[in-house]
């Protein structure tokens, strides 16, 4: 239609309407193109907020992790303490009994973090973190992933301690599973429980299995190792969770 229209004012040299013409069709190309990058950066910016949305639940689920590790720590490393008062005790103010039988037990578990960062990788993978416009939450968010403390810790927040091999090397069969069922508690993934369980009757063995532990020519280096390992794990988790508990918050005002 417009096409003939120009062809007919041409015809009849009527080069004003031809420049109307031309100016229609420039500026319908315009608003059509206006229209294309304005639906494109709606587009994106829907695609960027879901990003953010669901970045924000995995550092939201990072943080409750990393409390919930911190808090089974400090458990671990209550057992552990009273597993070193007792080893680290002049033999004649040692007794033996199932209580202290139980911490080097307990002291010997681990509850290993790694971060949720299936969104963010995804983001990275298909080339477009460019949708997080804000170039300092861009920046945070891939120290978290993938440069800082998050990634530095990664070693350390699933170190498996010799300890842990040693000890329970050392224990008793019938013990290890008395207190996986008794004195141990995993309801899901994210929940594990150390529990005060009542003592398992051993006819008065406890003193011979603690003093097998205490033979063994390397489960008290290996104890004190673990013990300071989960000192400086505790202090990481903690940085973490206020990390991931921040970006969370940024991602907020970002998302206002």
């Amino acid at each position: 239609m417009l096409l003939r229209r120009v062809i007919e004012h041409v015809r009849t040299q009527n080069w004003t309407a031809v420049g109307l013409d031309f100016v229609i069709v420039v500026v319908g190309v315009f608003i059509g193109i206006q229209v294309s990058n304005w639906n494109d950066a709606r587009a994106d910016e829907r695609r960027a907020r879901d990003y953010l949305e669901r970045i924000r639940g995995d550092l939201l689920g990072d943080a409750r992790s990393l409390n919930v590790r911190r808090k089974f720590n400090e458990t671990v490393i209550t057992y552990g303490d009273r597993a070193l008062a007792y080893a680290e005790a002049d033999e004649r103010d040692r007794r033996p009994d199932w209580p202290t039988l139980l911490a080097f037990f307990q002291a010997s578990q681990l509850f290993p973090f790694a971060s949720n960062n299936a969104t963010f990788d995804e983001l990275r993978s298909a080339g477009e973190l460019g949708l997080i416009k804000n170039q300092d939450l861009r920046t945070a968010l891939a120290q978290y992933y993938v440069t800082g403390s998050g990634a530095q810790a990664d070693y350390i927040l699933k170190y498996i301690p010799d300890y842990r091999e040693t000890i329970r090397g050392l224990t008793p069969s019938v013990v290890t599973r008395y207190i996986w069922d008794r004195c141990h508690d995993e309801a899901g993934f994210e929940v594990q429980t150390l529990i005060e369980c009542p003592a398992l009757d051993l006819e008065r063995q406890e003193q011979a299995i603690l003093e097998g532990y205490l033979a063994h020519p390397t489960m008290l280096s290996e104890l004190r190792f673990w013990m300071s390992t989960l000192d400086t794990v505790q202090v990481l988790l903690a940085i973490n969770e206020g990390v991931a508990r921040e970006l969370a918050a940024e991602i907020d005002r970002e998302l206002e």
